[in-house]
């Protein structure tokens, strides 16, 4: 009787042994089956995301170039459109470069040179000689510096090939005697006079005084660095927005992008009509504006996939690029906008206009700094 019950319970014990791997090896099977269905699920679903992220990334590129082109074109209609014709120192317009001037200055030392310094005191760099020098200070005020220089061998340049120096302006009993002026014709793409019509810029000196063609001369400069310096830093920001796949990410970028291109294209559109290019030159320059970023996304996106945004080259190619925007952009924010505007007679002339426009500096600047929360 022991003997069998023994033998029961022993028997009943393997019964239950079996059972129990019999168990555990259907739930394995079952985790082994769930863990490459995840697996799967995951690949699946990087994938829609990326191809999702590429399709707002798309979206981008023609937000932010119809964003660029109606800030550039709103200075252009309004000083041009006869219907309106606003004077080239209306205050609508001085206001509205004072607002953008804040806006650059903020965009360069909120957002540019920040991202620089990220990317410099990275742990993945070395510490020699990345970590021991400030190379993002010192490259944001190398490029300030080389900016200024172009800016005075540009000024210097334009005045002595177009005869525009003091002595030869300042003729005017010459001028007054000979009855038809001294025309001057100053290009845009920097052709040689005589091509009225086609980008032109023509100021007859026996209707302006000195101090007026030096001014139209400080303006074509101004318009043409600050272009420069505004797609030089835009490519680059294009291609921060067009390798980023997380959506997340994307949307307080593109925010930020389309604010801060919006009035960089106001203020760069109002220096072309001051420079008083003809409809060609602001064409072109409307089209090699708002193209800057979107071209900047359009090269992003082609690079996502091999695209390492931790490597050593994609960071010192950031830090540089970066700190080098930020200088350009501080210069042409300080001197080129807001030293040149807020110095103007115009502006000392009325009161009114210089309550107005630090407002509005000041405005553009914090508008700008907020956004930097987000982006």
């Amino acid at each position: 009787m022991d003997g069998d019950g023994g033998y029961g319970v022993r028997e009943l014990a393997m019964v239950m042994g079996i059972s129990r791997r019999v168990l555990h090896g259907s739930q394995a099977t079952e985790h082994e089956d769930v863990g490459v269905d995840v697996g799967h699920g995951q690949e699946e679903g990087s994938s829609t995301d990326h191809n999702s992220s590429r399709d707002l990334r798309i979206a981008a590129m023609f937000i932010i170039m119809s964003a660029s082109t109606l800030g550039f074109l709103i200075p252009v209609i309004l000083t041009k459109w006869k219907r309106i014709q606003f004077s080239l120192e209306s205050r609508v317009l001085l206001v509205g470069k004072a607002f953008s001037a804040g806006v650059v200055v903020a965009t360069a030392l909120v957002h540019m040179f920040p991202e620089a310094l990220s990317s410099f005191e990275s742990d993945r760099l070395a510490e020699h000689p990345w970590q021991k020098f400030p190379w993002a200070g010192a490259t944001t005020t190398l490029a300030a510096l080389v900016t200024h220089v172009f800016d005075f061998m540009a000024t210097t340049h334009i005045q002595r090939k177009h005869g525009m120096k003091l002595e030869e302006v300042t003729s005017s009993t010459a001028l007054t005697a000979s009855g038809a002026g001294a025309m001057l014709a100053v290009t845009a793409m920097g052709k040689t006079p005589g091509a009225e019509g086609k980008g032109d810029v023509v100021v007859d000196c026996h209707e302006h005084q000195h101090q007026n063609c030096e001014k139209l001369t400080r303006n074509i400069v101004v318009a043409e660095i600050l272009e420069y310096g505004i797609a030089s830093h835009s490519v680059l920001i294009g291609i921060t927005l067009g390798v980023l796949t997380d959506r997340s990410e994307i949307r307080p970028l593109l925010i930020a992008l389309v604010f801060h291109q919006f009035f960089e294209g106001i203020a760069l559109g109002a220096c072309g009509v001051q420079a008083r290019f003809k409809n060609l030159s602001l064409v072109v320059m409307c089209l090699f504006f708002s193209l800057s970023t979107a071209s900047g996304i359009l090269i992003g996106i082609l690079i996502s996939k091999s695209y390492e945004e931790e490597s050593t080259a994609a960071l010192l190619v950031h830090g540089f690029f970066d700190s080098f925007s930020a200088g350009i952009l501080l210069y042409n924010g300080l001197v080129s906008l807001i030293a040149n505007d807020f110095f103007s007679d115009r502006m000392k002339a009325d009161h009114i206009l210089q309550v107005m426009a630090y407002i509005a500096l000041f405005a553009g600047g914090t508008a700008m700094s907020v956004i930097g929360m987000w982006a």
